[in-house]
């Protein structure tokens, strides 16, 4: 079983990072895998699998991605197509990868409020209302909240 992973993560960068494989999680080139950089978690594909014994340092393989894994043809494709147009190949990986969830990810965030700080001393009782309702420290849009306190 493969030691070390060579995750291409699709963003433009140039080169694979090696992460390392967790015991009990098989991998193979091609497939879709959850992995750790920096603060965030991000995608990647494994780009290439390696037997040697891995280093104290790596980060860890979080998750393989229920997806179909990317071809052999199309790993060659996005090689070609970064060393053809001079772009990192995380970045023509961008474009040959397209997960169901990407949509999701890239919607606008939502603006709301929620209480925070110190609660008003002095309060009509529709604040009140609000203020009850507010409580649970969720994160409401306004007309949410004023509809839920009634």
């Amino acid at each position: 079983m493969p030691a070390v992973a060579e995750i291409l993560i699709p963003l433009a960068l140039d080169t694979a990072y090696s992460y390392a494989v967790p015991a009990g999680l098989t991998l193979a080139e091609g497939d879709i895998v959850q992995v750790p950089l920096g603060p965030r978690e991000t995608i990647g594909v494994v780009w290439g699998l390696d037997e040697r014994a891995s280093g104290g340092n790596l980060r860890p393989v979080t998750g393989k991605v229920e997806a179909p894994p990317l071809s052999e043809s199309l790993r060659k494709l996005v090689d070609w197509l970064a060393r053809y147009t001079l772009a990192p190949k995380g970045s023509a990986l961008a474009m040959a990868l397209r997960l169901p969830d990407e949509a999701a990810r890239n919607e606008a965030p939502r603006v709301g409020v929620r209480a925070a700080g110190k609660p008003p001393t002095r309060q009509t009782v529709a604040r009140g209302k609000v203020m009850a309702v507010a409580a649970d420290n969720a994160v409401r849009g306004k007309s949410a909240l004023a509809k839920e306190a009634g």
